[in-house]
């Protein structure tokens, strides 16, 4: 547990605000004794949840979702970990837009097809309406 906290200390600061280390404990030895989790195991998926900040998950997702397991006491871990598919696609589309973005803005214009620029345009503006409405917004 305290290598738990530790890493909310150090990587979750809207965490660390909004709960002092003393109610994390309260907490998380709460969903202990109710069975929410049962072993140590459990205790290091949270920690590997926090430490994929340092693999590219967004931060602010990783605080959100420890709030949400926090603040909902019958809040489970399959409510908070994604499978480490989930989470492997997200790194893997991330660093492809990166490179995608990074070598259109390079690329000279005579070379960039309008064709495909539109049809990719077409696709993400789609993806995007579909994610907002995924969202609820």
């Amino acid at each position: 547990m305290h290598q738990v906290l530790n890493l909310i200390e150090k990587n979750l600061p809207k965490v660390e605000t909004q709960f002092k280390r003393e109610e994390i404990i309260d907490l998380l030895l709460e969903k202990y004794n109710k069975k929410i989790f049962t072993n140590v195991v459990h205790f290091r998926k949270i920690a590997d949840l926090i430490r994929s900040i340092k693999k590219g998950v967004p931060q602010k997702e990783v605080e959100e979702k420890i709030i949400y397991f926090l603040k909902n006491k019958d809040a489970t871990l399959k409510d908070i970990l994604e499978s480490s598919e989930d989470i492997a696609t997200k790194l893997n589309l991330k660093k492809t837009f990166n490179k995608l973005s990074e070598k259109l803005s390079k690329t000279s214009l005579k070379n960039i097809d309008y064709d495909s620029l539109l049809s990719l345009k077409e696709i993400i503006d789609k993806k995007l309406k579909e994610v907002l409405k995924y969202r609820g917004e």
